[in-house]
Order: structure tokens, then sequence, then C-alpha cells
């Protein structure tokens, strides 16, 4: 609740020792005889739902131990909202002529930066998207035509789909771009409790939209640890890739055996410890809440300057919530457990041979500053490797750190442009966009 925003209201339970003179329903009134009178109580069922329709009105139900809590929200839901609680036997239609006459801003101030943020997807005509998943949703945001396969664009480990707010509107305007909250990330439903993330997943998370869309293929444009994902995919389902973009990254690390025993075992070390944590909690406590500058500062230290200050609030937007504590403050809203991303931790030898797979225009562009995953001579054998297999792949290099996309993206946008109108592939139109 602490993290929407607007006027919510719920049913409130009352214990019995609470008193209210009973009022009395008139015996008229429930007759069910005279059709008038049932013709006059639908009338006026149907002028509520008009008026809940008109003022904006969201029926919302919140989970609780022994069921829901059913209630209506009202006003804007990116800030914490003020509670209505009604009076005994009755419910939230009492404030139902009240509420509209409140000032519409009854909520907790927001920092300028998430304004900012979001003037930016109303100036270029963002549309946030959920996806259905059987355990919740997959947040997104759509660029462009509703019509038009868009691409799709996965971002890194984390952080969230604002990676491409910059990007993006840069790109050529006849495309489509669909850009999601991988699992763990940004506003993306959690997994449930006791499983854990990984990339193999995220493969079939590609899967999954791809048909849920009804889409014949997919376009890919990814980043650091989603590039590896996009490359894994596009090499197992090679008929279903028409386009693959990677942004500082190829093929996902490969494990050797001193590795799987240092790393691997020790996340799973972690990760239970984390779920044994968690096992017996009634109410997760909120993380501890920072101003909004010392949440930019945090993320800056945190990529070792790779986002500079400047562009961090277009990922901070999707991963913090205002505390409900500390008026004024945020919290960091993620799920710790990404932080054990599982890899599929093949061996070199298998990349090598799924490389040889991808047939599909492939363009890479590496960040002359930013280290290379494994080594320059891994990502070399690759680029070789591509080079020699496949005649539609090409590599490019610019300025800029492992962030270059967000940072400087007037620098990858040519690239990108550029590799997008030689391989014009005509995306499908007339799709079942679900907008």
């Amino acid at each position: 609740m602490g993290k929407f925003g607007g006027i919510s209201t719920l049913n409130r339970l009352l214990s019995p020792w609470l008193s209210r003179t009973q009022k009395t329903i008139p015996q008229a009134a429930v007759a069910t005889g005279d059709p008038s009178r049932r013709q006059s109580h639908h009338q006026a069922h149907d002028l509520v739902e008009q008026h809940d329709q008109q003022h904006g009105v969201e029926e919302v139900r919140i989970p609780i131990p022994y069921g829901e809590v059913a209630g209506k929200w009202w006003g804007p839901k990116n800030v914490r909202p003020v509670v209505a609680l009604h009076g005994l036997q009755d419910n939230v239609g009492t404030f139902d002529r009240l509420i509209p006459l409140l000032p519409q801003h009854m909520s907790v101030r927001k920092h300028s930066s998430i304004s900012f943020v979001e003037e930016c997807d109303k100036r270029n005509n963002v549309v946030e998207m959920q996806i259905p998943v059987p355990y919740g949703t997959i947040a997104g945001k759509w660029y462009g035509p509703s019509d038009v396969r868009p691409v799709l664009c996965l971002h890194g480990w984390l952080d969230n789909c604002g990676s491409f707010d910059r990007l993006i509107p840069l790109l050529p305007t006849d495309r489509s771009y669909l850009a999601i909250d991988l699992p763990g990330h940004g506003r993306t439903t959690r997994i449930p409790a006791g499983t854990t993330y990984s990339m193999i997943d995220y493969m079939t998370l590609v899967m999954y939209i791809l048909r849920y869309y009804k889409w014949n293929k997919v376009s890919l444009l990814a980043h650091s640890m989603a590039a590896n994902v996009a490359f894994a995919f596009t090499a197992l389902f090679p008929q279903s890739v028409d386009l693959l973009i990677c942004l500082d990254e190829l093929d996902p690390l490969s494990y050797d055996t001193d590795r799987v025993t240092a790393v691997v075992a020790a996340s799973i070390d972690k990760i239970v410890d984390m779920h044994l944590r968690a096992t017996g909690k009634k109410v997760a406590a909120e993380p501890p809440a920072y101003d909004y500058e010392d949440m930019i500062e945090k993320q800056y230290h945190a990529t070792a300057g790779s986002l500079t200050r400047e562009v961090s609030p277009h990922i901070l937007q999707r991963m913090i919530s205002p505390s409900t504590r500390h008026e004024g403050k945020y919290f960091f809203n993620g799920d710790s457990r990404i932080r054990y991303l599982t890899i599929p931790g093949w061996s070199n030898a298998i990349y090598l041979g799924l490389a040889e797979r991808i047939n599909a225009p492939f363009l890479a562009i590496k960040a002359t500053e930013s280290p290379y995953r494994e080594s320059k001579e891994r990502f070399d054998e690759m680029v070789a490797l591509q080079r020699k297999v496949n005649p539609k792949f090409e590599v490019a290099y610019v300025a800029g750190n492992h962030h270059a996309h967000l940072t400087h993206p007037e620098l990858v946008e040519p690239i990108i442009c550029d590799f997008l109108k030689r391989h014009n592939i005509n995306p499908d139109r007339s799709i079942a966009s679900k907008l």
C-alpha cells in the first residue's frame, strides 16, 4: 500500500464491542413483487458504476491471511494514499460523494527526478504494459505503433527496462519497441517464495512472450546479462529470431570445475540461508529508507561509475518505492534473490557450438571503456567465429562504459539505425498488440 498514491477506501473490520444504532431497511425497499421498484434499483446501481468510471475509480483487493479486503482506489497510484475507513454496517460507498470533492494531490510529494522521468515517458507516448504469466505479471513499456511487432528489449542484471529510456526514442519510429522488466527486477511480479532466478528461465520467458503475442518471430535488443540470454536463445531457436543486437556482451560465462564449486555451490548456500531467514516472518519489514540523492549515490557507486548520476533516475524509477515510515524518503524494492542468479555455466566448447547455429542478422556493440566479462581473447574468439559462420554478423565499438546506451545513446543510436536500415526486416503488422 505504501508505495502507491491517491485515496484508498477499505472495508473496515470492526470488533463486536463497537456499537451503533442499527438502521432498519423499510420492508417496501426489499419487496420483489413490484417491477418498477426492481427497475429503479437497477438504474441506481448503473448510476453508481457510471459515477466510479467518471472518477477513474479502480476496484482493489488486498490479500490477507484469511482472504481479501475489498476497496476502491481513487487518484494516482505512484504515491502513498489516504486510507478512508467507514462506519459499522456501512461500506466503501459511504465516501463516494465526498472523495471527488477533496484535493486531488493529497499525497506524498514526489522527487523532481521522478516527475522528470514520468514526463519523458509521456513525451514519448510510452504505454505501461502488464503481460500475464502464471505467477503474476511481467511489467514493461511499449514504444511506437500498437499494430507493429516490436523489438523486444531486455535489460542487464540489476537494471530494469528504464535502461532503454534514452535510446529507444532515438531509434526508427516506424518500428515498435517493447522493453520489459525481467523477473527479479523493476515492477515485474516476484517469483514464488522458495524458488530462485535463472537465466534459463529468462530464455523461457522470451519464448512465452513470443507465443503470448502470437508472433512468428522475435527481434531482440539486449544489454549485458540479457545479451547472454538473447545469444543463447537465438542459438537454441534460430528459426524464431529474425534479428539480434547485443550491447556490451556476447555469450554467457563458461564454467570449469573450479568455478562451479566456488560460485554455484556458494550461491546455493546463500539462497537457502535467505529462504530460512524468511521462514516464519509474518510481515516483511520495510527495508532501510534513504533520501533520493543518497540513492543516486548508492546506484553510482554500485555500478562503479558506469551509470552516471545524471541518468540514474531512469533506472531508479522502477526499483524504489516511497517509505511508509519516513516521509520524503525511499527504499529499494528489488528482490534480493536476484543477486544469486543462476547462469547455465556451460563449457566454452558448448558456446562455440551454439554460436555456429546463429544465422540471423547479428550486431554486437562493445563499449571501449567497459571491461570484458571473461577476457578480450574470449570475446575476440567469439567475434572471429561469428564472422566465419554468419555473413550477417558485425561488431562495432563505441566510446563509453558498460551503460553507454543509457549514458551516451547518441553514440549507439547511429550504429543500430544503420543496422536496422540495412537489414530491413518488415515486422508483422495488424498483430494482436494487447495494449
